[in-house]
């Protein structure tokens, strides 16, 4: 494990409401004895998460709090110090997901909700705790919850895509900030889930997990060894995607901007025929 995650520690975990990522790494804390503040919007949600946890009421804060809120959050960094007296895991983590917006019909109020969330919110979160974890002087931990459609932003949802985007520019930012303070002692990673079956994914509200998709579990227990040994980038499969179907698509959308092709040109049909070869090539499938 990384040195942040043992026993007696602290860990911030942004939407950490039951049934997704960010109840999942709390479990995973748990079972390593450290000391929770789970901040989530939903308060059953929240609720449900202490009661699965089944952890001493002196080890867990449950904070009631919407991320894209910046004063909310300095009242919630507040109540963690007031309680435990530092945070050495910060794990920002709360997202939302609307369909609708396009670049051009108007709907700002799904734009804006996206933003707020997905963007500000970790912008928010980590402008309130990141200074606690620097300033505990112990290692530390920082883990950013991105999405790969902020990567290869495929074209049908671009306000989740721009949000995403964002996080993973922010979180390169974070990086290198805490690398150049701290060292190797407070470390900062991207958590990229493929498809995972949460209350945020299952926008169809099917009861069972399909094949392709992991568990929150799954997700987390693929990461912790990628943040142990260090990987900043962490690009998680799924039971439909492979780690190198995973990069072949990464590198041919890096490479539209070093080869100056056409926008998302993986989905123009002037290049399906290439972009299939590509992939052939790279993964041999």
């Amino acid at each position: 494990m990384h040195p942040a995650i043992k026993a007696g520690n602290v860990a911030v975990i942004t939407g950490a409401g039951f049934g997704g990522i960010g109840f999942a790494l709390a479990s995973t804390f748990a079972q390593q004895k450290l000391r929770l503040a789970l901040i989530d919007n939903s308060s059953s949600s929240l609720n449900e998460a202490v009661s699965n946890l089944k952890l001493p009421q002196s080890d867990v804060l449950a904070i009631e709090a919407d991320v894209s809120d910046f004063e909310a959050m300095k009242k919630a960094s507040k109540s963690v110090l007031d309680k435990f007296g530092k945070v050495n895991v910060l794990c920002l983590n709360a997202g939302t997901s609307a369909t609708g917006a396009s670049t051009s019909n108007g709907k700002m109020d799904i734009w804006k909700k996206i933003l707020d969330v997905n963007l500000w919110g970790v912008i928010n979160g980590s402008n309130a705790f990141t200074e606690p974890v620097i300033s505990s002087n112990e290692p530390g931990l920082v883990v950013i919850t991105g999405s790969k459609q902020g990567i290869t932003c495929p074209p049908g949802n671009p306000a989740y895509n721009v949000s995403k985007a964002g996080v993973k520019a922010f979180a390169e930012q974070v990086a290198h900030e805490l690398r150049e303070s701290t060292g190797d002692r407070v470390t900062a990673h991207l958590l990229v889930p493929g498809w995972t079956f949460t209350k945020l994914t299952n926008t169809a509200g099917k009861k069972e997990k399909p094949d392709g998709a992991w568990w929150p579990q799954q997700v987390v227990d693929y990461a912790m060894p990628r943040i142990e040994k260090g990987d900043f980038y962490i690009i998680c499969p799924d039971n439909d995607v492979t780690e190198d179907l995973d990069k072949a698509r990464m590198e041919w959308s890096a490479n539209d901007v070093v080869q100056n092709r056409p926008a998302l040109s993986r989905w123009s049909k002037e290049y399906k025929d290439e972009f299939a070869q590509f992939i052939k090539e790279k993964t041999g499938k």
